[in-house]
């Protein structure tokens, strides 16, 4: 049997450190982060170690183009022999770590200011620097200046220096692949970028003021001015953000992890539901990262922000949070400052709380369904679209009971695109109606009416609903059976079927329900005719398009319109034919918001034909273009309002009503 050994790994440190730092860092400015950091430590050592003796702490950062080099001067605690050949010269160990721990021992706090953690900051130097000098003197008495030089390879010198007053200077000899680090501008930005709320004043070159602004609002005290820091936290963000917040949450938290910082409503919305909440983070002032998605709860899609924790757990390179108990107290803490947020805000600004809904009323229903706690906050606050405008639900019941409606009902459709003819259906019967067509808006309401056990849910679908159509009786239906049998042949949606009915208001012909099917083929229609789909898209689609036979829809005739009554008491003639076509095509545009060019066509074809026919009759005008040169008359004046009605793109109820008022009049 042969005898265990035991051995300790070899490594080759040839090259080693500068792959180590290549492939630990991802931007290659980061060396300013771990130079100013290392500074930043020393400088607080010094000021606990040495107490009232300690100089106000400072750093400069000079750059000598000429010799390629950045040189970042403290006078912080310095190092000794001793200390340079245990932290510096070794990879891994931690100077910072080491006196936090001293410190700790002796129940001192000032650990908690400290920011530095691995011991292989300086490894970021690699990334841009063939050779890194340090010089470097001891604030205890007695020791002497030394002077530590390494290029990244396995060996290091170590000799004495010439440094008079304590503190470190480290030098980064710069390569040829990073010279641009020499420009002022790009140094500023990147100090500015990791340090400007550093508690030490960083001065570049030979500036006599700071460049980092050293500290954030909520490093200030405005206990006796809440109002100064709202102005002066919005101010941060309009510098730091590119979006217009709409409503600033400042953060204070002290339990179970302190966290400061300031969040804000962005005006930025997104239909994506991957997108998450935006933050920087900072730890201990320090910069860690830009745009983290996972530091607040996954429904404040709509929130931005900068928040400053020492307690998070950061990576070894330290630009990235890692996903731990103390990430997620700290996530879910965020979450409930929003959702107090939210209530406290429809109170005290509800204009403002108003704006935010109009923006972010989509997120607030999508994520209500994702997160019981967010609903309970929001679903008496979130708005619904309704024939009387946009309003929560609350006031929705007030409203609705104003009307004559029940309070413990809401009365709401869900059918894509059939907003404007539900609209005026209602409004005709005085029935206030939400819009629940959006994506999650009906089954946020069929959340609301589980957690609120006394709400009623009333759903209205046209589509064989006798609470809009009234059946006739069958004489009636007797009496229109004749012409029922001509429309289903005349109708160009062929086989479609026809209904007579009764509905208000009595100034619409004719409504059409469109069937599933018919909405999907219509979809696909408007696709083809958009120039932006690819080539190979738009070939499938026609090829699918032919293989379809034409889809029924269900056309509701209002037997209490005049101008019906009228047409079905008269022979089929061309002009009788060429009107119910008009009629038809007037209803396709009332069932969906938007029109394919063959409907447009149609329809114009069609109300051309009856304008003219009505021209002709009365010897008026020989073409539609003479009638601005003739004086205006009843006949002329309603024309005119049928031309100008369809050239609008968007219509209004009282528009859709007077086109057909002026429709009804043309035909009769």
């Amino acid at each position: 049997m042969s005898e265990l050994r035991t051995a300790e790994f070899q490594i080759d440190l040839q090259g080693l450190i500068k792959l180590l730092a290549q492939n630990l860092y991802a931007e290659s400015d980061v060396f300013v982060r771990e130079m100013l950091q290392n500074a930043h430590d020393s400088i607080k050592l010094r000021k606990e170690l040495q107490s009232e003796k300690a100089p106000e702490g400072n750093i400069r950062v000079k750059i000598d183009r000429k010799a390629a080099t950045i040189s970042f001067i403290d006078n912080g605690a310095g190092m000794t022999e001793k200390e340079v050949r245990e932290y510096l010269s070794t990879i891994g160990r931690s100077g910072t770590e080491a006196f936090r721990q001293e410190l700790l021992e002796k129940g001192r706090a000032a650990h908690v200011s400290l920011i530095g953690q691995f011991g292989i900051g300086l490894l970021s130097a690699f990334i841009v620097a063939d050779k890194i000098v340090v010089e470097t003197r001891s604030w205890k008495p007695k020791n002497p200046a030394w002077r530590w030089q390494s290029e990244g390879e396995k060996t290091y010198t170590l000799e004495p220096g010439d440094r008079k007053e304590p503190g470190t200077t480290v030098t980064l000899y710069i390569n040829d692949n990073y010279r641009y680090m020499l420009n002022a501008g790009d140094l500023r930005e990147a100090i500015v970028k990791y340090a400007d709320f550093l508690p030490i004043p960083i001065y570049l070159n030979e500036e006599q003021d700071p460049i980092n602004a050293i500290n954030a609002p909520w490093h200030r005290d405005y206990s006796q001015k809440p109002k100064a820091e709202i102005l002066d936290l919005m101010a941060l963000l309009v510098r730091r953000f590119p979006d217009r917040p709409l409503s600033v949450i400042p953060i204070h938290i002290r339990s179970p992890y302190p966290v400061d910082g300031v969040l804000y409503i962005s005006e930025y919305g997104t239909l994506d539901s991957s997108t998450a909440g935006l933050v920087d983070i900072y730890q201990s002032r320090m910069f860690v990262m830009q745009a983290n998605q996972d530091i607040l709860p996954p429904w404040a899609t709509f929130v931005r922000g900068i928040i400053d924790s020492p307690a998070l757990t950061l990576t070894a390179s330290r630009d990235a949070v890692k996903q731990d108990s103390i990430q997620k107290a700290i996530r879910e803490s965020l979450g409930t400052f929003i959702i107090e947020h939210l209530p406290q805000l429809s109170q005290e600004e509800p204009a403002q709380f108003a704006k935010i809904c109009q923006w972010h009323h989509y997120d607030f229903k999508r994520m209500a369904l994702q997160d019981e706690t967010f609903f309970n906050a929001v679903d008496d606050l979130v708005p619904f679209q309704t024939n009387q405008g946009m309003m929560n639900l609350p006031t929705y019941f007030h409203k609705a009971n104003q009307r004559g409606q029940s309070p413990l009902e809401i009365l709401y459709f869900d059918e894509s695109g059939s907003a404007t003819q539900f609209n005026l259906l209602c409004e005709a019967r005085g029935w206030l109606v939400v819009n629940a067509n959006q994506l999650f808006e009906s089954q946020f309401l069929e959340r609301y009416a589980q957690i609120h056990p006394h709400i009623r849910l009333r759903q209205l679908n046209l589509k064989g609903s006798d609470l809009i159509f009234e059946p006739l009786n069958a004489e009636e239906l007797g009496n229109y059976q004749r012409l029922k049998l001509e429309l289903n042949q005349l109708l160009p949606d062929r086989p479609s079927n026809v209904k007579f009915v009764r509905f208000k208001p009595e100034s619409i012909p004719a409504l059409i329900v469109l069937s599933q099917e018919a909405k999907a083929q219509r979809e696909l229609e408007l696709t083809l005719q958009d120039p932006a789909s690819p080539e190979n898209v738009q070939k499938l689609l026609k090829d699918f398009q032919a293989s379809e036979r034409t889809l029924p829809v269900t056309f509701y005739v209002n037997a209490s319109n005049i101008t019906i009554q009228q047409l079905a008491k008269m022979p089929s003639t061309e002009d009788t034919q060429k009107a119910w076509v008009a009629i038809y095509k007037n209803a396709v545009m009332l069932a969906q918001r938007v029109l394919t060019n063959k409907d447009i066509e149609g329809m114009f074809e069609s109300f051309n034909y009856v304008i003219n026919r009505m021209i002709s009759q009365n010897n008026e005008l020989q073409e539609l273009k003479q009638l601005a040169k003739k004086p205006s008359t009843d006949d002329t004046r309603k024309a005119w309002e049928v031309g100008m009605m369809l050239a609008q793109q968007m219509l209004t109820n009282k528009d859709i009503e007077g086109m057909f008022e002026s429709f009804n009049y043309v035909i009769e």
